[in-house]
């Protein structure tokens, strides 16, 4: 929501995007349309996200690298020192340089989201893995040259976290005397974020319709309108985003609060992730007759190589995640693991606490509800 906010800020006023109250407000405001969106099913956030990520991610992916080659052929001056692929590396390894990567997870976080709709597709045990590959070769190949762009040509200490794509191509624009360009090429980045945020907003809050539909949640999670989508769920989605959103007003530091954000998303999905993964192991143990729509082949070696990688790098990030990168953070070592850890066990309480609280009404409540729904709304399909 952040790069969303400040790129719209560089398609209307550029000088609006390290500026605290208005990335605030823009947050506050792009958020709630997006919900509304998506109260009307995730027919439109399907097509949103289809259409937005070709014109908003890939296109404008692909100029940036191509706009970096023309810099490097024309022998303009490059921002870090360049000595072949040692470069890509850093100057030494410890945990404010290694805190960094833990970001990466950011890269690829949402694509567990298809595994939603692996019920919607015709072939799935062939075609889900295969668009996870292609989908994941695209997003690194896009992100790790499109990243080095941004380096080649905005100096480090310049570079603002929300708007260092934007500040890259006013470098690449300004320069080939097309500043005229910076604005609708904000207007197509600004398309791309929105289909991702509109995608990650009815993503989860559908899922959280399992729990609820178990009676581990209060009845109001599962509830549904006619389209198949949560509402409540959304919209509470929406209320705690927009509190999260207060950090850019009570942090003095723009960057802070971008990375603090950034942080505290990773760690969180680092968690996500690793239940994940130990539901993966267990289910294949307690249910391995389950009619599934995808099993990873393999056998139990199979399921074992992906689940010990992912569980290797997502501790890997969710350990080096707790300390600041200090060429980025200007807080004080000591305070920010402590906010970070505060963080974590803050957002990390809520299931548990519906857990031990749950009651037995809840299952029949829900029970009551899915029976009175169309059969085509529990789908999650618009009737």
């Amino acid at each position: 929501m952040t790069f969303l906010a400040a790129t719209l800020a560089f398609a209307i006023i550029p000088n609006f995007a390290t500026n605290k109250i208005y990335l605030f407000i823009a947050i506050l405001v792009i958020f709630w349309i997006i919900t509304v969106i998506n109260y009307m099913g995730d027919r439109w956030s399907k097509t949103i996200s289809s259409v937005g990520t070709i014109i908003g991610t890939v296109i404008p992916g692909i100029i940036l690298i191509l706009l970096a080659i023309l810099w490097i052929r024309s022998d303009q001056p490059i921002a870090i020192p360049w000595n072949g692929a040692r470069s890509l590396l850093p100057d030494s390894f410890n945990l404010t340089s290694l805190a960094m990567v833990s970001t990466v997870i950011l890269m690829f976080a949402g694509m567990e989201m298809a595994g939603y709709h692996t019920r919607e597709m015709k072939n799935p045990q062939r075609d889900y893995p295969r668009a996870m590959l292609i989908s994941a070769l695209i997003i690194f190949i896009i992100t790790a040259l499109g990243t080095l762009a941004i380096a080649f040509v905005v100096p480090a200490k310049d570079i603002a976290l929300a708007s260092g794509l934007m500040q890259a191509f006013q470098y690449f624009f300004s320069k080939l005397k097309m500043d005229w360009a910076v604005k609708p090429m904000a207007a197509l980045v600004f398309i791309g974020g929105f289909a991702l945020v509109s995608t990650w907003v009815i993503g989860p809050a559908k899922g959280m319709r399992g729990p609820s539909k178990d009676g581990l949640l209060p009845p109001t999670w599962s509830r549904i309108n006619k389209y198949g989508v949560p509402t409540g769920v959304v919209t509470l989605q929406a209320i705690f985003g927009s509190f999260l959103a207060l950090l850019f007003i009570i942090i003095p530091i723009v960057n802070d609060a971008y990375w603090i954000l950034s942080a505290l998303t990773t760690l969180i999905l680092c968690i996500m992730y690793l239940m994940i993964f130990a539901s993966a192991i267990r289910l294949r143990y307690t249910q391995p007759n389950h009619l599934r729509p995808f099993k990873i082949p393999g056998g139990k070696a199979g399921i074992f190589i992906v689940v010990g990688v992912g569980v290797l790098s997502s501790t890997f990030a969710f350990i080096v995640g707790f300390f600041p990168p200090s060429q980025l953070i200007s807080m004080r070592t000591d305070l920010y693991v402590l906010g970070m850890v505060i963080g974590v066990i803050v957002l990390s309480i809520p299931p548990f606490i519906f857990y031990l609280t749950k009651k037995p009404s809840w299952l029949k409540a829900a029970a009551n509800q899915s029976a009175s729904e169309p059969n085509d709304t529990k789908t999650g399909e618009a009737p």
